[in-house]
């Protein structure tokens, strides 16, 4: 018997930006174990400390065998404080801009 939480995320597609962090890594192994028929979870992903994006979920998620050869996890290699957009990049509402259009260009990438 599913949860409600469960039914809802059914089929849909998640982006999900921090999830290496502290909460982000209870967050992603959570929403992989109770949904999983989740479509597409996205992981927005930044190089850090000379490792590549790939390279840090292989480190973050070593237990996690929900994550390993899963076709629902894309892993978008992308950094939003760098990425250029048209707006400011102080607001809330730019970081969402640049989010989406990073989403959308992985999106395109894998298909």
């Amino acid at each position: 018997m599913n949860s409600p939480v469960a039914d809802y995320f059914a089929g849909k597609t998640i982006m999900l930006t921090g999830g290496t962090g502290f909460i982000g890594k209870v967050l992603v192994e959570k929403i992989l174990r109770c949904c999983p028929d989740v479509d597409k979870f996205y992981l927005l992903i930044r190089p850090k400390a000379g490792q590549d994006p790939q390279q840090r979920i292989k480190k973050e998620f070593v237990e996690c065998k929900r994550i390993k050869g899963s076709s629902t996890v894309v892993v978008a290699e992308r950094d939003i404080e760098r990425y250029p957009n048209t707006s400011s990049r102080d607001t809330i509402e730019s970081r969402r801009y640049s989010a989406v259009r990073l989403l959308t260009e992985s999106y395109e990438a894998s298909h």
